[in-house]
This record gives C-alpha cells, structure tokens and sequence, in this order.
C-alpha cells in the first residue's frame, strides 16, 4: 500500500527503531506484509509482524527474492542470515507498523469518518465512499481491512489529494480500539449496530460498546441509530459534551426514519423539524435500509448536496458479503457461505437465499451457530421462525447442538450429526431445481458438502467477481448524461462468464436492457426468471413464433430478414417487435445508407411493425487514431435515426456506443449505450483500465510435481529438453479449457505463490507443465493463470489475442464460481 515517500532514517525514528545496514532507496513508498504481494520491491520495506498463526520472520528469505531489501524485524537474528539488506529492529514490527501509520495520519489536516459496529461497517464504508466520491477525492479500507494489521496499512494509503478519508475498524477483544483510535483519529464517527459477534472476548454488553466508542474520544460528532437504548446511554455517558446526530423511527431521534418497500426497491422518508427528505434504495432487506441512512445522514452533515445524494442513493452497489454463488448440480444453484456462522451472519445468508426470486424451491443446511450468550432453544427458535417466514422449504441441521433443539423447527426438518453422516444420506434427498444455501463454521467441514453439490468437479476454477462487475457497471453510468440508459451484451454465455448468473446481478442493479446472439439464449434467460427486455442480434425467421411467445426482440439488419418478418405475421398475425441495425462503416450486419430510403418506404407501409431501436456499430472507438472515422460514424446514424423517427413519426431508442464508445465519446451516448467488455474489466486505454475491477480470475492447482534431469524431455514430441536438472509441475488445464496449444515451450507462463512460472514443452489438451525449479511448490498450491499478477490484457497478448477471445473461449467445463464478500 502506498504512502507519502519517508526516508528509511525516518522510519526508524518514527517507530523507535535501530538501523542496520546501509538503506537501497531513498525513499520508501510501500508497505509490505505479506511476501506473495510484492509490486515494488525497490521502494518497499516488509514488516515481519507476528500473528497467532504465522510469523513474518519465516518469509523473509521469500521477500527478498521477491527484490525487498527493507525490513522492519523484531528478531536480530535475521540480520546475521542475511547480511546484504537494511533492518530497522525493534521490540514489536505490528505495533511498528501502527506508529507509522498513526505518523502518517497526523500529516492529514482533512475530514475522516470513523466506523464501528458490530455489522455493516464496510458497506456503510463503500457505500458512503459511493456517495462522497462525486464532490471529493476520497480515500478508503480497501476490501475490510479493518483489523489490526489492516487499519494501519489503509490509512497510508493517504494521499496529499486526498479530500476525505472513511475508515472502518474492527475488534475482537478489548484493549484493540485504544491501538486504532491514534491511527484513524476520526472527525466524524459512525456506530452502525451492536451484535453477537466476539461476545465472548468482552465481559458483558456494555463493554463492548464501550470499547468500541473510543474510536471516537476525539470525533466532534457521532452518527447512531438511537432504537438501541443501551449505544444511545454508552455515549451520553462517555461523551457528555460531543454532538450526537440520532435517527430512527422514535420521536427523540433527531431525524425520524420511514419507508415504503416496493418490487426490489425501498423509498426512505426522513423528517429533522421543518426539513423532510425522501430517496430510493435498490433494496427492501433491513440491514441495507440501516445503512444507507446512516450513508445518507452522515453525507447529509459533511454538507454533500441534497439533489446528488439522492441520485446517487438510487445506485446504491451490492457490497461483496464473503458469498460465492455456484452451479449445482441437477439445475441447482449453490450460495456458498462456509466461513463462519454466528447469528448476524446466518441472517445476511439467508437475505441472500431469499433474493433468488427465480427459485420455487429453496433449501438451507445449516451447522451449529457458534459465538452466541443467547440460550440455545430461544436461538434456534429464532433461526426457526426466520426461516419459515423467508419460506425455505426445506431445513437439514449440521451438528449436534442443532439437533437437540429439532423440536422448535416445523415437521420435514432433518438433523445429522456431522457434514459426513449427511453426505451418507445425500441420495435421500434428491436436489433438484432449487437454490441452496450451505452455511456453517469452518469446524464444521461444511465445504465437503459443497464439493458434493457442485455440478462440476475441476480443479480449474473460473472465479467470477460479481461486486467487480457492480463496480464497472456504476462507473460507466458516471459517465453519461442523465436518463441515458444501459444495454448489457450477455452473449456467447456472458463472454463466458454465465449468462443468466450475469443478467441476475445486472437485473438487480437495474440495468435496462439485455442482448444476446441467438434466441435459444435469450429463451434461457426466460426460463431462469429474467424478465428484462432481451434483444435478439441474430435471430432466425424460424425462432419468430418463439420470440412472440417467449417477448424477446430480434435484429432487422437487412431486407431477407425483413421480409421473412413480413411473412411471419402474414401467417401467424403476429410479430415481435423489432431493432433495426444501420451500417455506418462497420461493413459486418446491417442497412447500407444507399438503402434506407426502400427501408423507408416498406415501414411507412407496414405500420404494425414496432421498432423499438435504430442502432449501429462502432468499427474503431478504442483506437485514437481513428477518431476521425469514429465522429463520421456517429454523424451519420444521426443523420439516418433522424430520417427513420420522421418517417415512422415517434422517437424510438437511438444506440451505437459500446463500452470504448461511452466513456471516450459523449455525443455517441443517444438514448442508450451498449455494454460488453468494459463490463467485465477490460478499459478502453490505460487510464480507464485502472479505473475499472477485473471480474474474472482463472485458478487451477498443482496437480503433481516431477524432477527431471539435463537432458530429459518434457511433453509431448519431445519438444523441449532440459537445460539443466529441474522441477516441473504438472497443472490440469489445457487447450480443450481454452488454454491455448502456442502458449506451450515458454511462451505461457502462470504464478504459483505469486512467482512466475513458465510453461515447458507442448501445451497438452487436459494439462499443462511449467517449471516451479526456482519456487517453493507443493501439490495442491494454488496456480493463477489469470489473476492480479497475471492481468487478462497481459494474458491476451501472450495468446496474440484480446481479451474477448479470452473470455468466450474458456471451457465450460471449467467449474464458475460467483463470488460476493
């Protein structure tokens, strides 16, 4: 994470620290924690920090092969092992760590909101950043870095542009707050809620809130829903004199909350005496109603315009809640959340559950809820009476905890004593067109009957970002006008990411419009609940009784295809409405300008055809140099759309920018834009690339390891032979995956505990080899293929591609995974 530039000198200084050794860089910019992360080793120093299950000591050696030369230790007999680097030694590297950033915060004369809470701090974090974003330059936790180690490293990411800093920190035992306070030190403070969470860690309630409020001992006023009297007494107790900005639905809050939910929208109506306001969220669940107000409050006190919020409030992004959405078998779908299982958290999993609208059938398996002081049979009663209320149809208990309370649970319910006596009784059960929540502890092994579920076993994983996409999408709405709206391009399976998984998370975020290639994709989102408008690029005259049926739209891009529509509805008496494509210098589909005045002609004739777009294709608008050509294109499909809305005598829907076209030509905005690539994190140029989150990640494991000796040779027709004795690691993808044949013999290359490796010998059609002679590898490791160290516009140009071809050619039976956090 970068900083202000601080001289290795300084450092020492600052943390109380002796140096050893002559410093490599004048200044340093990086923070190092982690040696499987190193971007900059020149301009970075590695804290060794010491954790309960791991010491930072022991990956030194690791670092510096990496290129560091910089180290804060706490152990000196590093430096004798390693006499060539610089050390600064001290007592303790994390409380190290934590001077530091708490030095770089005092730099900063700016505005910074402090978050606690027990839930929802790093969506009211991303949330609030969301809103901020537009007046300021804002710097936030990256992900929910919010812990001991993860405050002090997102705090110097402070920057001299930066305007305002929201920062979330998190606590698990008391004494933590009183380390984090100094470093965040907020102006503005926020306490979302108080849970179960940690529990046990405190001696009772009151403790815990209590800890938590010294973040604030310096904030000059705190942000808090005042429903919860017990948060409400802490802080008039610890901060008598400290303004206090209360909201809820009592008339003592300073601002009284209430909303209207509709079909996946909430309207929030709030009342501060004379004062009423009013926005729309995109959602209805109750933990994202609490913290959009808190967003909407505090934005409201750092001054933030009305108007702006409330536009804002309406692109609210869904926050990655540590989910992965998976396919199951049997037309199942799987939401993966085998990381923990405390009350708060089974309640966000089951909002989840709930939102899959397009499910009948919905079915959780759920372990025992750990870190709860609430007794056990009121706990699974609740668990119970959620679950009936959401409507799951089926309820199957892990655990033994959870079967002795079977009796607060309705008839049909199934309890087994661990996740291996279930998958003994798997058949029993017979999943089948229904979405299923696993949700369970770690100790649990809950991750077993997820394997079992999958509909793919593969040890290459294409890992699809969701939140990623979100992201992409709300930057492209940035930047057109107002009221523009959004076509997304889903076909050839969502460029082979999944095409209904895609349209799901877009249909969320109320994109308007679908488009796919043929129509049988277009009936499968139909058949997977999607109800958007879905236009058809290339339908057959043949599909036209099945567009009717199923409300899909087809591309007119020539006079046969017109015709036979024609036809259509003189035998069937029915057409579907259409889009016509205009060719402005694309040359591939669509009406030449030399023609449209027959166009013309036949639709001023045929009046029950209802065109529901005119649009065309830009042939260049990623590449500069042909911006001449870009701007001729864009004039002319003005020109001729201009022609066709006279002629039929009603605007219709104008579109002919895609992702390239939208953020680089704003006059090629019209009434809607087209999304492809740009959606899936692939920018028009560099600058915009950086903007945008890559949405897709492509893994596999080390499925073997083989020595092999000078001489000897590696694959298929012996094409490469060994150099000198070397190890060789064996990886299950290969080019029936769409891991390319030409990346074999050194062209390819993959990372393995973030070090690159290259591919020997030919590329084989399952598996592939790469040399690990210089990597601490073992079977089982992980192997990105695509990924943050291995970008998909880096891997394209190692194919002689680009990244459409990446995307679309991936196998599918490469397993996907959807991820949100």
């Amino acid at each position: 994470m970068k900083g202000e530039k601080y001289t290795i000198q300084q450092i020492a200084e600052i943390v109380g620290g002796t140096v050893y050794g002559t410093s490599h860089s004048d200044k340093i910019l990086y923070l190092v924690i982690d040696s499987r992360k190193i971007i900059f080793p020149g301009s970075s120093i590695f804290f060794a920090v010491k954790g309960p299950h791991h010491d930072g000591h022991q990956y030194i050696q690791k670092a510096i092969e990496s290129g560091i030369q910089h180290f804060i230790i706490s152990d000196p007999v590093i430096m004798d092992q390693h006499p060539g680097c610089c050390f600064i030694l001290v007592k303790d590297t994390l409380s190290a760590l934590q001077k530091l950033a708490g030095h770089h915060r005092e730099q900063f004369n700016i505005p910074i909101v402090g978050i606690v809470g027990s839930n929802g701090k790093t969506i009211v974090k991303d949330w609030l950043s969301h809103i901020l974003s537009a007046p300021y330059n804002v710097c936030k936790n990256p992900k929910s870095y919010n812990s001991q180690v993860g405050v002090p490293i997102s705090v110097w990411n402070l920057q001299p542009e930066n305007e305002i800093g929201i920062f979330e920190a998190g606590i698990s035992e008391k004494g933590e707050m009183q380390k984090l306070e100094p470093i965040i030190r907020p102006t503005i403070g926020i306490f979302t809620n108080i849970g179960t969470a940690h529990e046990e860690n405190f001696a009772n309630i009151s403790e815990k809130i209590s800890e938590k409020l010294l973040l604030f001992k310096g904030a000059e006023c705190i942000v808090l829903r005042n429903d919860d009297p017990a948060i409400e007494a802490m802080v008039k107790e610890l901060y008598p004199r400290k303004k206090v900005i209360s909201w809820g639905s009592g008339n003592t809050s300073h601002y009284h909350v209430s909303f209207i939910k509709t079909h996946g929208n909430t309207e929030i109506f709030i009342t501060s005496g004379d004062e009423n306001f009013s926005f729309t969220i995109p959602f209805t669940d109750p933990a994202s109603l609490e913290n959009a107000i808190h967003v909407f409050i505090t934005a409201k006190y750092i001054g933030i315009d009305t108007a702006l919020m409330v536009e804002q409030m309406k692109l609210l992004p869904r926050i990655n809640m540590r989910l992965s959405f998976k396919t199951g078998k049997n037309n199942c779908f799987i939401i993966d959340d085998t990381y923990s299982n405390d009350f708060d958290s089974f309640k966000i999993a089951v909002d989840s559950l709930d939102s899959l609208y397009q499910f009948d059938k919905k079915t959780i398996i759920l372990s025992d809820i750990a870190q709860s002081k609430t007794k056990k049979e009121e706990l699974y009663k609740n668990i119970s009476d959620i679950l009936q209320q959401k409507k799951v149809s089926r309820i199957i208990g892990i655990g033994t905890e959870i079967g002795e309370y079977k009796q607060v649970f309705p008839d049909g319910s199934h309890f087994f004593n661990n996740a291996g006596d279930f998958l003994n009784h798997l058949s029993q059960f017979n999943f089948h067109n229904e979405a299923i929540l696993v949700k369970g502890a770690r100790i649990f092994e809950m991750e077993k009957i997820v394997t079992r579920l999958e509909n793919k076993v593969h040890d290459t994983i294409l890992e699809v970002n969701l939140n990623a996409m979100v992201h992409n999408l709300n930057y492209y709405r940035k930047h057109i006008p107002a009221g523009t709206r959004i076509m997304a391009m889903v076909k050839a399976s969502g460029y082979g990411t999944g095409t209904h998984e895609i349209a799901h998370i877009l249909n969320f975020h109320h994109i308007d419009y679908l488009a796919v290639a043929y129509a049988d994709e277009g009936i499968e989102l139909r058949n997977h609940g999607i109800k958007l408008p879905i236009m058809v690029m290339n339908a057959e005259a043949t599909s036209y009784e099945l567009l009717v049926e199923r409300k899909l739209e087809p591309v007119i891009y020539n006079f046969e295809n017109l015709t036979q529509l024609l036809e259509h509805k003189k035998n069937s008496g029915s057409i579907p409405p259409v889009h016509i494509e205009i060719d402005t210098g694309m040359h591939r589909l669509g009406f030449n300008p030399d023609t449209i005045k027959t166009l013309l002609d036949i639709l001023k004739k045929e009046k029950e055809v209802h065109i529901k777009s005119i649009f065309s294709h830009l042939a260049a608008s990623d590449e500069p140099e042909m911006d001449e050509f870009t701007l001729q294109q864009i004039e002319l499909f003005k020109k001729i759309s201009s022609e066709v809305e006279k002629t039929i005598g009603k605007p219709v829907l104008k579109h002919i920018a895609n992702s390239a076209g939208a953020s680089r030509f704003k006059e090629a905005a019209f009434d809607m834009i087209r999304l492809g690539v740009g959606l899936y994190g692939v920018g028009a140029d560099a600058e915009e690339q950086a903007k945008l989150q890559p949405v897709i990640a492509l893994y596999s494991t080390i499925a073997q390891i083989t020595s092999v000796k000078k001489g000897e040779s590696v694959g298929y027709g012996r094409s490469y032979l060994a150099e000198k004795d070397m190890v060789i690691a064996t990886v299950p993808i290969g080019y029936a995956d769409g891991y390319r044949r030409s990346l074999g013999n050194g062209k390819g290359k993959m990372y393995v505990n973030g070090q690159p490796a290259l591919v020997v010998g030919r590329v084989c059609m399952d598996m592939t080899m790469i040399d690990v002679s210089e990597i601490n590898a073992s079977v089982g490791d992980r192997v990105e293929i695509i990924g943050e160290n291995h970008p998909i516009e880096v891997f394209a140009r190692s194919m002689e591609t680009i990244s459409y071809e990446v995307l679309t050619s991936i196998s599918l039976r490469v397993r996907r995974i959807y991820t949100q956090e």
